[in-house]
C-alpha cells in the first residue's frame, strides 16, 4: 500500500547576529517527504531573503532525505551564508525525526 506524503521539521541555532536569530530566534526547516521514495518534495525554512529561500529549495528538493552525506556535501560546497551550520543541524534534526517515525510506522 502506497504511503501518503509526510511532513517533518528540524531546528538549528543560527549565528547570534544573523537576521534569522533577530527575527525568528531559531532556524526552522520544514519538508514534505514522499515516504515511498524518500524524496524531498518541498522545503521551506525560516529565512528572511527570498533568494535564500529559493536557494534552500535548490539544495534539498529532489534529494532523498536519507542521503545525509550528499545533502551535507551540497550545503558545504554551495552555500556560503552565515547560517550554514544551522542548515546542517536543522537537516540532521529533521532526518532524525523522519527515521524515528518511519521506524515505528507512524
Amino acid at each position: 500500500m502506497k504511503k501518503k506524503n509526510v511532513y517533518v521539521s528540524g531546528y538549528g541555532k543560527a549565528h547570534e547576529k544573523s537576521a534569522i536569530t533577530k527575527i525568528y530566534g531559531i532556524f526552522a526547516l520544514g519538508m514534505i517527504i514522499d515516504p515511498n521514495t524518500e524524496e524531498i518534495l518541498e522545503v521551506e525554512g525560516s529565512l528572511v531573503l527570498e533568494i535564500t529561500k529559493n536557494f534552500l529549495k535548490c539544495l534539498f528538493v529532489g534529494e532523498k532525505i536519507t542521503n545525509e552525506k550528499k545533502i551535507i556535501e551540497k550545503i558545504n560546497d554551495l552555500y556560503f551564508g552565515a547560517s550554514k551550520k544551522a542548515f546542517i543541524i536543522a537537516y540532521k534534526d529533521a532526518l532524525r525525526r523522519y527515521k524515528e517515525k518511519i521506524k515505528y510506522n507512524i
